[in-house]
């Protein structure tokens, strides 16, 4: 069995892609995920991915989102680059599920 390098799972996307607000449809679908918590959202080691208007991605684990705690960490390594107290906050910071 190979094992991944997690960098291979970095979203490639262009930055200027990516809209500077995010639809409606795509809020209420991270705010449906991070409520209902759906396994399949979380396959990858536990972790659902983000991304930000500001064109940043980050990942969540399953843990934090089952307590309530909204902890996005780097991609890469375990580095926790945002943390909102609720899940409008981080919505409102522009962070949707990728």
């Amino acid at each position: 069995m190979n094992e991944l390098n997690q960098s291979e799972f970095t979203p490639k996307v262009p930055k200027d892609s990516l809209p500077n607000q995010w639809s409606s449809t795509l809020q209420d679908q991270t705010r449906y995920v991070l409520e209902h918590l759906p396994i399949s959202s979380f396959l990858r080691d536990g972790y659902c991915i983000l991304k930000s208007r500001n064109h940043e991605f980050g990942r969540i684990s399953l843990d934090d989102a089952i307590s309530y705690q909204y902890k996005i960490k780097n991609m890469d390594v375990e580095e926790l680059i945002y943390s909102f107290d609720t899940l409008n906050e981080l919505i409102d910071a522009g962070w949707v599920v990728d």
